[in-house]
Protein backbone atom coordinates (compact mmCIF):
# COMPACT_ATOMS: atom_id res chain seq x y z
CA UNK A 1 0.00 0.00 0.00
CA UNK A 2 1.42 3.48 -0.39
CA UNK A 3 0.36 6.51 1.63
CA UNK A 4 1.18 9.36 -0.14
CA UNK A 5 4.40 8.01 -1.58
CA UNK A 6 5.61 5.19 1.05
CA UNK A 7 4.97 2.11 0.92
CA UNK A 8 3.16 0.28 3.69
CA UNK A 9 2.94 -3.09 5.09
CA UNK A 10 1.27 -4.90 7.88
CA UNK A 11 1.66 -8.04 9.70
CA UNK A 12 3.88 -11.31 8.79
CA UNK A 13 5.61 -13.27 10.91
CA UNK A 14 8.92 -12.36 13.31
CA UNK A 15 10.33 -11.55 16.38
CA UNK A 16 10.83 -8.36 17.84
CA UNK A 17 13.53 -10.00 20.73
CA UNK A 18 14.76 -12.81 18.58
CA UNK A 19 13.47 -15.26 21.18
CA UNK A 20 9.64 -15.80 20.34
CA UNK A 21 8.88 -16.18 16.45
CA UNK A 22 4.84 -15.35 16.13
CA UNK A 23 2.00 -13.59 13.99
CA UNK A 24 2.81 -9.76 13.57
CA UNK A 25 0.55 -6.75 15.10
CA UNK A 26 2.82 -3.86 13.42
CA UNK A 27 3.29 -1.96 10.89
CA UNK A 28 6.06 -0.28 8.71
CA UNK A 29 6.90 2.47 6.41
CA UNK A 30 9.47 2.66 3.78
CA UNK A 31 11.31 5.73 4.33
CA UNK A 32 12.23 6.96 0.58
CA UNK A 33 15.34 8.78 1.76
CA UNK A 34 17.02 6.08 3.16
CA UNK A 35 15.94 3.06 2.18
CA UNK A 36 15.09 1.42 5.44
CA UNK A 37 11.91 -0.12 6.53
CA UNK A 38 10.81 2.16 10.13
CA UNK A 39 7.88 0.63 12.36
CA UNK A 40 4.69 3.54 12.45
CA UNK A 41 3.18 4.28 16.38
CA UNK A 42 -0.33 1.79 15.32
CA UNK A 43 -1.24 -1.71 15.90
CA UNK A 44 -3.09 -4.28 14.47
CA UNK A 45 -6.15 -4.91 16.77
CA UNK A 46 -4.28 -8.52 16.61
CA UNK A 47 -1.33 -9.83 15.05
CA UNK A 48 -1.90 -11.13 11.58
CA UNK A 49 0.43 -13.74 9.76
CA UNK A 50 -0.42 -14.32 5.92
CA UNK A 51 -3.39 -12.43 5.83
CA UNK A 52 -5.54 -11.55 2.30
CA UNK A 53 -4.57 -8.45 1.17
CA UNK A 54 -6.10 -5.88 -1.33
CA UNK A 55 -5.32 -2.09 -2.09
CA UNK A 56 -8.26 0.20 -2.87
CA UNK A 57 -7.83 3.96 -3.26
CA UNK A 58 -10.78 4.96 -0.97
CA UNK A 59 -9.82 2.58 1.63
CA UNK A 60 -5.91 1.85 1.72
CA UNK A 61 -4.76 -1.66 2.51
CA UNK A 62 -7.09 -3.86 3.24
CA UNK A 63 -5.73 -6.94 5.66
CA UNK A 64 -8.50 -10.20 6.30
CA UNK A 65 -8.27 -13.66 7.76
CA UNK A 66 -5.03 -15.07 7.99
CA UNK A 67 -3.14 -16.65 11.18
CA UNK A 68 -2.98 -14.92 14.41
CA UNK A 69 -0.79 -16.55 18.25
CA UNK A 70 -0.10 -19.58 17.83
CA UNK A 71 -0.95 -20.58 14.88
CA UNK A 72 -4.67 -19.50 15.47
CA UNK A 73 -6.85 -19.20 12.61
CA UNK A 74 -7.92 -15.31 12.32
CA UNK A 75 -11.03 -14.09 10.50
CA UNK A 76 -10.90 -10.25 11.17
CA UNK A 77 -11.05 -7.88 8.68
CA UNK A 78 -8.47 -3.91 9.12
CA UNK A 79 -7.96 -1.31 6.91
CA UNK A 80 -5.24 0.96 7.06
CA UNK A 81 -4.33 4.57 4.86
CA UNK A 82 -1.45 5.05 7.01
CA UNK A 83 -0.31 2.31 9.31
CA UNK A 84 -1.06 4.00 12.13
CA UNK A 85 -4.59 3.89 12.64
CA UNK A 86 -7.02 1.11 11.37
CA UNK A 87 -10.97 0.65 11.11
CA UNK A 88 -11.49 -3.62 11.62
CA UNK A 89 -14.23 -5.58 12.32
CA UNK A 90 -14.42 -9.73 13.10
CA UNK A 91 -16.24 -12.04 10.33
Amino acid sequence: MRSGSQPIVCGGFGSKDRSLYDALDVCHKLDLSTGQWRETKGRLPTPMDRPGHDYRPDTGLILAGGYSVYGRPTSVVVATRNGAEFSFKGL
